[in-house]
């Protein structure tokens, strides 16, 4: 699948309909954290190569937190996916 022939809106609503597929809990932080991350990596690859020192802040700069904040809050909901999820959707 070529995410360069998606519009902006239709690339986030694919990413929100995997996500809600594989059982990522919507009212998480986490959530949201990871989503507005993969529309930034679809944007710039780059941001893939250093996670935590370049993709972790991005993210907080937009949400008012910090980066060690969005780690935890996607780890979490990577967690009660695991967890909780729809593990043939996995």
């Amino acid at each position: 699948m070529d995410i360069a022939k998606f519009t902006d809106i239709e690339l986030e609503t694919y990413i929100t309909r995997i996500m809600l597929e594989v059982g990522v809990p919507a009212h998480l932080k986490g959530y949201h954290y990871i989503r507005t991350a993969v529309l930034m990596v679809a944007d710039n690859m780059e941001l893939v190569s250093s996670v935590t020192k370049l993709l972790y802040p991005d993210v907080a700069k937009q949400y008012d937190t910090t980066g060690q904040k969005v780690e935890r809050a996607i780890r979490n909901a990577i967690e009660v996916s695991w967890q909780r999820g729809n593990m043939a959707a996995m």
